[in-house]
């Protein structure tokens, strides 16, 4: 008789779903699935509380944490603002770029947009910038 035989083996737990019976561990892995927009705005709002501490650095890798899970327009102007902050214009061009064509984008993204380009000497594409930011006040 072998060893194997006397050690009690656990059973796998199975949690019922509306699909059914699910083991332990595909019920973690659905959790976390469903659960993941919630930990975006989590880490959101810890890249918030690291931005008000003036901490860029930090809440720059939050930022891009959150990005990465859900993309949205207050994470990619914070991340354009907290780069200008830091004086990584390259970055701060970036993440601009990106702010102005997003949905709901404000006026000021093309005017924060046109300062890094012009920080990286982009003259012509700052120029361009500047003139949609002037057009767009005068309406």
């Amino acid at each position: 008789m072998s060893d194997d035989n006397l050690i009690p083996q656990p059973k796998p737990h199975y949690y019922l779903t509306a699909g059914g019976l699910l083991p332990l561990s595909q019920t973690i892995m659905l959790l976390f699935i469903l659960c993941r927009p919630g930990l975006a705005q989590y880490v959101i709002k810890e890249a918030d509380a690291r931005y008000e501490l003036l901490d860029y650095r930090k809440a720059i890798d939050l930022y891009e944490q959150a990005y990465k899970k859900k993309a949205s327009l207050h994470a990619v102007e914070r991340l354009a603002e907290c780069n200008t902050r830091i004086e990584d214009y390259k970055q701060a061009e970036s993440w601009y770029a990106i702010a102005v064509i997003m949905p709901d984008a404000a006026i000021s993204d093309h005017l924060n947009y046109a300062k890094a380009l012009q920080n990286n000497a982009k003259y012509s594409e700052a120029k361009a910038e500047y003139l949609k930011y002037a057009y767009s006040q005068e309406v």
